[in-house]
């Protein structure tokens, strides 16, 4: 049986599953995420989801249900250390190998880290993912005296979170 790996597990990955089908593939369906969690909506992630006016699972792009109905595989928490394109085959951070006869990386883009004297302490956060808003949501709730956040870039998850802690802040 032919098997398509999908590497990445955000919008356009979990559109692809969806899609093979569509579009008649009949093989394994594999998608490879380093998350832990099904693909997910991340406008939501600085607003809605930050303000606890929504849940995790209402932020899925599908339910799990919809990916069992088509018979696509998930492997969550799971890094690709190399693509071997010769021999058809990755090699994952445990250092198992998968073979594929076809390969798509939908891999996007990762929060860009800052590389100074500073950058590790734990009141540093990044705002990419659902468990980053979650360690910020924390924090931020176990500070809540705290007057002052500086926010580090302008993209649009980020504008989003800032505008959301003003409208919240003390």
């Amino acid at each position: 049986m032919q098997r398509c790996v999908i590497i990445g597990g955000g919008h356009a990955g979990a559109q692809a599953c969806i899609s093979l089908r569509k579009e008649g593939w009949t093989g394994q369906i594999v998608l490879l995420t380093d998350e832990d969690s099904l693909p997910y909506h991340r406008p939501p992630l600085s607003k809605t989801y930050l303000q606890n006016q929504v849940t995790a699972e209402k932020l899925l792009i599908r339910p799990q249900g919809a990916y069992q109905k088509e018979n696509i595989e998930f492997r969550l928490k799971t890094r690709v250390k190399r693509i071997e394109p010769a021999q058809q085959r990755i090699e994952l951070h445990n250092g198992e190998h998968l073979s594929y006869d076809k390969l798509l990386i939908c891999t996007g883009s990762r929060a860009r880290t800052a590389d100074c004297m500073g950058a590790q302490l734990n009141n540093i956060f990044y705002i990419k993912t659902l468990n980053d808003i979650e360690k910020l949501s924390l924090a931020i709730g176990e500070n809540s005296n705290k007057k002052r956040i500086v926010m580090v870039g302008g993209g649009y998850i980020g504008l989003e979170t800032a505008a959301v802690l003003k409208k919240n802040g003390p």
